[in-house]
């Protein structure tokens, strides 16, 4: 094939959604029906025989929740803090502790751990674990001497009366013991056990487990699942034994309560200890406080700082004033005496000294004398020297009180001074008293929150309790979390959907015969001339008997059969097509068994009805078929005439069969080289003979896949017909026709689809109908249809098939084979 003739290369995925036939991939799923169904089949039946033989398991939860505290902050100390706890930090603690070995280590005993006890299973791999006493239990008195026992199986098999018989494997060895005594105590060098019998009716065989401390310590860190959920903790276990579970959770539970109520009680004894310690510590502080405070009271005076400073300002005003005063007084009598020294009457009259009871009653005798008398009178000298007396009295009571008065101004300022003084250091005082009382305070504060602190302990210890609440107890969800039956159904439907695609897809890409119509029309523009129905007088032979290979004349056998009728559709076809005019028709395949000999001698019976004079000619050399189908011999054939130029035409042409006017000339001896007898131009001469004698000359060729001279007998006829059949022929057959359409000269091509209807093709095709197409050539020809449609042998919109037997139906409808 040449490179031009190929098709556009295309990405496979892109390729397929192009060519996607949805009718053809559900054909493919109805015919993996029986595969489908096996898949569905196991798809079930693993789901459930995982869930049936897979030990379930639940989950078991619990909560606590963490009660709310009070926030009353402690007092600070001297380099000592109190300080309350953070509710995360505490309950994130709280887990640290239960998951610890602390807690596990102290409750060991109750956890009931140390010895686990199973039943056999019918499966051999299956331990279902009881609950201790479910039957029987170990006494708890039991010892294991050989330390390799423990966290292995040791098997007990009751019998029907009270003994039992004990196995366990030591360094590979079994050690097997029989015929014990329930209810007694049995021991050698490994171990030491009593079985105490709970159920008498109790048979078969069960197992024991000696677990190891560090082994429940491990199951216990591994199984027990804690989270913070704040305010809440919450405990998880997934197991196969609820029951056990339960109990675990609450052992669990309930020893951490206790071990938290434990940690309050010893904290707040502590608090309660440490409380009493700083307040003797205070105490004593305090009342060194409160002696450096008399103390300094005493030694500086400083009872009330703010009082005395109070009192000592108003002190110091009135001081002030009264200096004030006298200051004045002293200004006023060093004026008078300043006046008095001057001595003289005037001066003297002048003087403010009326209140003088002396002095007054002179001057005014003096001036009433100066009315009478000169002031050289004895009188008046007299009265002067009176008034002069009295004024040198006057001078030295002046003198006295200015003498009096600037004492009594220095006592004053004196005294100012001193209240100055004590003014000033007052704000010193104070502030040492007020820092002696501060610290006081404080620590009397101290103690009185201290003492306050102690006694809110004391209540709190007389009903010490845990910080935690158990809102939901231990308990198992009904529903169990593995193994999951819904996700374990769905999982197994995933897998079906998956594997069932995956077949269908397969089959689908794998098949590569042609079986939709569409298909053909995507791969090729040679124009179909008929589309011939699978019904069982079409059927070839060649597919049914390869020993003896030969072609059917159906239309003989049956005129108005349907095969006939699509063979009289094809005639009429070729005769509104360019070469109306033929003479000569070859029919070809890509490869052997796709019909062409029976289309081409159905073909030549038809236009022989015509009164057409018709010749078929056998040019497939090296397989001839021609002599088979019409029961003939091959004596003399087209070999003969190729090879031998003495052969007549008349000697190798024969009557076929009953129609007057179609003869055959067979194909003869088979020759050795048959492509160089066909080429030469001895061939084109016996055809150009033929032409004269014949209306119609059909020659059936070898297949074109397979030899090279077909491609020079469609270059020497006048219309070539290519065979297709459906579910035969492969899809890349259709390039091969397309490769022959560009080789081929003067000729007109035509393509034939062959057991339209048969198999996948019925399916796929059902949408066009039974005489979809009949007619094609171009455009020309009608479809041919009786009026009474159910009539046998006349065209119907679908093809009716005998139905076959029901086992024959059901086998063709889910058999592997498309």
């Amino acid at each position: 094939m040449s490179q031009e003739s190929q098709p556009i290369n295309k990405d496979f995925v892109q390729d397929f959604f192009d060519n996607f036939d949805t009718k053809f991939i559900l054909y493919v799923a109805r015919k993996s029906f029986i595969f489908i169904a096996i898949l569905l089949f196991f798809s079930l039946l693993i789901p459930f025989l995982y869930l049936r033989y897979t030990t379930p398991v639940y989950e078991t939860t619990a909560t606590l929740i963490k009660k709310k505290e009070n926030t009353n902050s402690l007092i600070d100390g001297k380099g000592v803090e109190f300080l309350k706890s953070n509710e995360e930090d505490k309950i994130n603690r709280d887990i640290q502790v239960i998951k610890s070995d602390l807690l596990v280590n102290k409750l060991m005993d109750s956890l009931h751990l140390n010895v686990q006890y199973f039943k056999k299973g019918r499966m051999f791999y299956k331990r279902f674990e009881l609950n201790p006493g479910a039957g029987f239990m170990v006494d708890n008195n039991y010892e294991i001497y050989n330390k390799s026992l423990f966290n292995s199986e040791i098997e007990i098999d009751f019998n029907n009366n009270k003994t039992y018989d004990l196995s366990y494997v030591v360094k590979g060895k079994t050690i097997q013991i029989n015929n014990l005594r329930t209810e007694k105590v049995y021991f050698n060098n490994d171990l030491k056990l009593k079985i105490v019998k709970v159920d008498a009716t109790i048979e078969g065989d069960y197992i024991l487990v000696f677990n190891s401390n560090e082994n429940v310590r491990n199951y216990m860190l591994s199984q027990v699942q804690v989270t913070n959920s704040n305010p809440n903790i919450h405990f998880s276990i997934k197991s196969p034994n609820p029951s056990k579970s339960e109990a675990l959770l609450n052992s669990l539970i309930n020893g951490f309560l206790v071990q938290d109520q434990i940690e309050n009680a010893e904290k707040l004894e502590n608090s309660i200890k440490y409380i009493s310690e700083y307040l003797d510590t205070i105490n004593g502080q305090l009342r060194v406080s409160q002696d450096q405070k008399l103390s300094y009271v005493k030694l500086n005076s400083a009872y009330n700082p703010e009082s005395q400073m109070t009192s000592s300002i108003s002190e110091m005003e009135t001081y002030k004033k009264e200096i004030e005063v006298l200051e004045l007084k002293l200004s006023l009598l060093e004026r008078v005496k300043r006046e008095v020294n001057i001595n003289t009457a005037h001066s003297i009259e002048s003087l403010q000294l009326n209140d003088d009871k002396d002095l007054v009653p002179l001057i005014k005798e003096r001036n009433r004398l100066l009315i009478d008398y000169k002031p050289s009178h004895p009188t008046l000298g007299l009265l002067d020297k009176q008034i002069q007396e009295r004024v040198k009295v006057i001078q030295k009571g002046i003198n006295h009180e200015i003498e009096e008065a600037q004492q009594r101004l220095g006592i004053y300022r004196n005294k100012k001074s001193e209240v100055m003084s004590n003014i000033t250091g007052l704000p010193e005082k104070n502030m040492e008293l007020s820092k002696i009382q501060k610290e006081l305070d404080i620590k009397e504060k101290y103690v009185f929150d201290l003492i306050e602190k102690q006694i809110q302990y004391l209540i709190i210890k007389s009903s010490i309790s845990t910080d935690y609440l158990l809102i939901q107890p231990p308990k198992t969800k009904d529903e169990q979390i593995y193994p999951r039956k819904s996700l374990a159904y769905i999982a197994g439907f995933i897998v079906f959907l998956f594997f069932s695609l995956t077949i269908i897809l397969i089959r689908y890409i794998r098949f590569d015969k042609v079986v939709s119509i569409n298909e053909i029309k995507r791969g090729t523009m040679v124009p179909i001339l008929g589309y011939v129905p699978f019904v069982p007088e079409a059927t070839d032979t060649a597919t049914l008997k390869k020993s003896s290979p030969e072609s059917r004349l159906v239309v003989l056998s049956n005129f108005k059969s349907r095969v006939s009728e699509v063979f009289k559709k094809m005639r009429a076809s070729m005769k509104y097509t360019s070469a109306g005019d033929y003479k000569t028709i070859c029919s070809t395949s890509t490869m052997p068994s796709e019909g062409k000999t029976f289309i081409l001698i159905n073909l030549a019976a038809v236009h022989a009805l015509l009164d057409k004079k018709v010749l078929i000619i056998d040019l497939d050399l090296r397989k001839p078929r021609i002599s088979k189908s019409f029961k003939i011999p091959n004596t003399m054939g087209m070999s003969n005439l190729l090879t031998d130029k003495n052969v007549q035409l008349d000697d190798c042409i024969q009557k076929g069969i009953d129609i007057e006017n179609l003869d055959v000339i067979t194909s003869g001896p088979i020759p050795p080289n048959p492509s160089e007898l066909i080429t030469n131009n001895r061939f084109e001469d016996i055809l150009n003979e033929l032409k004269k004698r014949y209306d119609y000359i059909f020659i059936d060729t070898p297949p074109i896949g397979l030899v090279n001279e077909s491609i020079e007998i469609v270059n020497k006829v006048d219309i070539s017909l290519y065979l297709v059949k459906m579910n035969h022929s492969r899809k890349d057959f259709v390039h091969m026709l397309n490769e022959t359409d560009k080789l081929k000269k003067n000729t007109n091509l035509f393509l034939i689809v062959n057991h339209f209807g048969d198999g996948p093709s019925s399916y796929v095709n059902s949408s066009y109908g039974y005489g979809y197409g009949y007619g094609y050539g171009y455009g020309y020809g009608g479809a041919y249809q009786e009026k009474d449609s159910k009539q046998e042998g006349y065209y119907t919109d679908t093809i009716k098939f005998e139905k076959p037997e029901l086992l024959k139906r059901i086998l063709s409808y889910f058999d592997w084979k498309l």
